[in-house]
């Protein structure tokens, strides 16, 4: 009697992971994503890429296959000391990939820490890790978007809105994670959920040391947001503060662009306008949040606008859509594209 019970549950957990399987694959595969060609934001280029992945890794042939899969173009090594950095020179290009390494001295938010995540979603019911359990196998997207609408670090918004320095999502692998020789999850499933994606000034020209100063440079100057790719591609997100001069003087440029995280002194000369375009509509309901100084500005739905900024702060972009859970579970506002600040300074 005790064995029939027991099949009879494992049955259920099966048709009820297989259930959610085919619901999300409904949701997200009847409209495929646009393959977006590479494109600038602006007068800027973009660049998508990891952070922390630890250098025993790069042993694992299948990382640089991931790498390649995804199209990713730099991955940021776990952080070291800067004398570890001296003694060993580990940036190199594998295909298209520019592999580098980090300083601690460079101090960055980590959001998106997929252990954090794991462990809020432990705290917040442990009966449900059983049902994001059962239907990884079937669906790694669904189990991952249920992980994050209920993770608190994430739905708080507290760490990137409180955060003084450049916000990236981590992708803290450790050799750990291995059960054989296998990686559970791929990394092919991991890189395809979320990526960094970064705003620099001068193009990628294929030298090691050149494009490892641009890069560098960009995220040391907090030009980059996170983008939720497995909810859509984000690629093509672009924002950038417009800098009208409303005096014209001789040989000046009339409007200036700059990038996520720039600062910009307010002007009586000056008119300001921030510029927020999504890459395309997207499947789900969505909507644009505008924080300043850690507070709600402004929230909208429209695919391209330009803001009027009058007043200073530090103003960030946060982009949410709502996909939906199979039944029984509710459905959340979940991240879509998190933006580095936009410093406004006092005249």
């Amino acid at each position: 009697m005790l064995f029939i019970k027991n099949k009879i549950l494992l049955i259920s957990f099966f048709l009820i992971g297989l259930y959610s399987s085919l619901v999300f694959w409904i949701l997200f595969h009847t409209k495929n994503d646009l393959l977006y060609p590479s494109r600038q934001c602006a007068s800027f280029y973009t660049y998508n890429g990891l952070y922390n992945i630890n250098k025993k890794h790069l042993l694992k042939p299948d990382l640089f296959q991931a790498f390649y899969n995804n199209s990713l173009d730099f991955a940021l090594l776990t952080p070291q000391k800067l004398s570890n950095l001296k003694n060993k020179k580990l940036n190199f290009y594998h295909n298209q990939t520019l592999i580098i390494p980090f300083s601690k001295k460079q101090k960055i938010t980590k959001i998106v820490d997929l252990s954090k995540i794991w462990n809020d979603k432990f705290h917040y019911n442990k009966l449900h890790i059983f049902w994001t359990l059962l239907t990884y196998p079937f669906a790694p997207e669904t189990a991952f978007l249920y992980l994050l609408q209920h993770s608190h670090s994430i739905s708080n918004q507290s760490s990137f809105l409180n955060s003084k320095f450049t916000t990236l999502a981590s992708f803290n692998i450790k050799p750990n994670n291995f059960f054989g020789y296998f990686q559970i999850p791929t990394y092919n499933q991991l890189f395809s959920l979320v990526k960094n994606y970064v705003f620099t000034n001068a193009e990628l020209v294929g030298h090691v040391n050149t494009d490892t100063k641009t890069l560098i440079n960009a995220i040391k100057n907090s030009q980059s947001f996170i983008g939720f790719d497995f909810l859509g591609n984000t690629k093509n997100f672009c924002s950038f503060m417009k800098v009208k001069k409303l005096k014209n003087v001789r040989n000046v440029r009339n409007v200036q662009i700059k990038p996520i995280g720039s600062k910009i002194k307010l002007s009586a000369n000056k008119k300001l306008s921030l510029y927020v375009q999504l890459p395309d509509r997207p499947k789900f309901p969505y909507q644009i949040k505008i924080y300043k100084n850690q507070k709600l500005f402004l929230t909208y739905s429209k695919i391209e606008k330009q803001i009027p900024i009058t007043k200073p702060g530090a103003y960030k972009i946060l982009v949410e859509l709502m996909p939906p859970l199979p039944r029984p579970f509710k459905t959340h506002w979940t991240p879509w594209i998190i933006s580095n600040p936009f410093f406004v300074l006092e005249k």
